[in-house]
């Protein structure tokens, strides 16, 4: 405790004095006054343009109309639906279980739920016209079964059981 006390005193007092020096030295060159900013440089630029737009501040007034009436008809221009209309045809089926369900019970689940979504697929072919009834309405049946993560930045939660999903995706 001692050593780190010296150790603590001579650093205080040697090299904080000397970083001092350093950094605290006065600039080489003369900091220009407010005035000759005001004159130079983009400052002087800036000041000189807010000077004229409060001369002419019905000019400005008007320039902004003109840019928001030019935004409005450039506005009126756009599409209102910036994603295109989904022709893919697909849905989704969620299923999920209890806290540590085993996955055979979630497999169970799935094989269920995927055989009521053949079964109404089947069903609904039938009322379906003749010209459409060439088309399958079922193309593909992908599962992905598993077990759902709680939120992952908190370790703590973690630890917490976690809920079997499973879910299906149908074109």
């Amino acid at each position: 405790m001692t050593a780190a006390l010296l150790c603590a005193l001579v650093v205080s007092m040697t090299f904080v004095p000397l970083l001092g020096y350093y950094i605290q030295r006065p600039p080489k060159r003369k900091e220009l006054t407010v005035e000759e900013k005001r004159q130079r440089g983009f400052y002087g630029f800036y000041n000189r343009l807010v000077g004229r737009a409060i001369q002419h501040r019905w000019l400005v007034l008007a320039g902004s109309f003109v840019f928001l009436l030019i935004g409005g008809l450039v506005a009126s221009h756009l599409k209102q639906q910036f994603f295109p209309e989904d022709v893919q045809y697909w849905f989704y089926l969620d299923i999920w279980l209890p806290n540590d369900v085993p996955l055979t019970a979630t497999n169970d689940a799935a094989v269920k739920a995927e055989q009521v979504v053949r079964h109404v697929v089947e069903s609904s072919a039938k009322t379906i016209s003749k010209q459409e009834s060439g088309k399958h309405l079922l193309t593909s049946m992908t599962s992905f079964i598993g077990v759902a993560d709680r939120v992952s930045g908190f370790p703590s939660l973690r630890k917490l059981p976690k809920r079997t999903m499973h879910k299906s995706l149908f074109r």
